[in-house]
């Protein structure tokens, strides 16, 4: 019986287009005969350029025009990326719960955790209220409040950040813009007790870790998984902070 490999080329070249995508890479990668087809001969792929993904190439253009390695890269990462993203598939969405919420608020889901956090204004703009709602029942289950100056509560507050640090314990990253050029933005160290009411929301356990005020437009901010580290990014500049000891690092970009 003849061996397949010892087949010309331009019968391995036949039995491509009758494979999927996913089996011709498995088949270039199956022995060297095919392995050099697919990264030598660009009729190797031609039946499953479609397949393709274009922002995986470096430029579109008549698929003669391509080398048959660059054929085969793109390939493997468009492959990659379906087993990932599952690309091209439904998914079917599941509610978990159904809760309602004024407009225009922002709700922060924290990571590995149960809780959504959003803030709202109280006391007359005197104060700022930071609602932890569990996702599991829709309500809210604690809060906690912030007293801020005079002209300093706005709309625009919100949580840009939360991590996970134990099971009862979360950091929270919150944003409070004074005004157009001013920002005040502060870390808390949230604690849940090991069962809240059910009646009513609990006043949380808060402690103001780190406050600091930025004059910069900055555009990104996030903690680090510890919670510890607080990096701020810019169109040119990128920083960390250790919300400890205070100490700032800065890179120009």
């Amino acid at each position: 019986m003849a061996d397949l490999c010892s087949l010309n080329e331009d019968i391995l070249l036949y039995l491509t287009p009758f494979l999927e995508l996913y089996g011709v890479i498995s088949l270039s990668q199956a022995c060297r005969r095919f392995f050099e087809l697919a990264t030598h001969v660009v009729a190797y792929w031609k039946s499953n350029l479609q397949r393709i993904k274009p922002a995986y190439l470096a430029r579109v253009k008549p698929w003669s025009e391509y080398e048959a390695i660059e054929l085969r890269d793109a390939a493997i990462l468009s492959r990659n990326s379906d087993l990932a993203w599952n690309y091209g598939k439904d998914f079917t969405p599941h509610r978990l719960v159904t809760f309602s919420t004024r407009p225009n608020r922002t709700i922060f889901l924290v990571p590995r955790t149960r809780w959504a956090i959003s803030t709202r204004i109280e006391n007359g703009r005197k104060g700022i209220r930071v609602d932890c709602r569990d996702l599991r029942t829709g309500k809210i289950g604690g809060y906690f409040m912030i007293p801020v100056l005079e002209g300093l509560a706005s709309y625009h507050t919100y949580c840009a950040d939360g991590k996970s640090i134990s099971s009862n314990e979360i950091r929270l990253l919150l944003f409070l813009p004074r005004d157009y050029k001013h920002t005040i933005i502060a870390v808390y160290k949230v604690t849940f007790e090991e069962k809240l009411p059910v009646s009513e929301p609990s006043i949380l356990t808060h402690i103001e870790e780190f406050v600091f005020e930025i004059t910069e437009n900055y555009h990104e901010f996030c903690l680090s998984d510890d919670g510890l580290f607080l990096a701020m990014g810019t169109e040119t500049s990128i920083s960390l902070t250790n919300t400890k000891t205070r100490n700032t690092f800065q890179w120009r970009i």
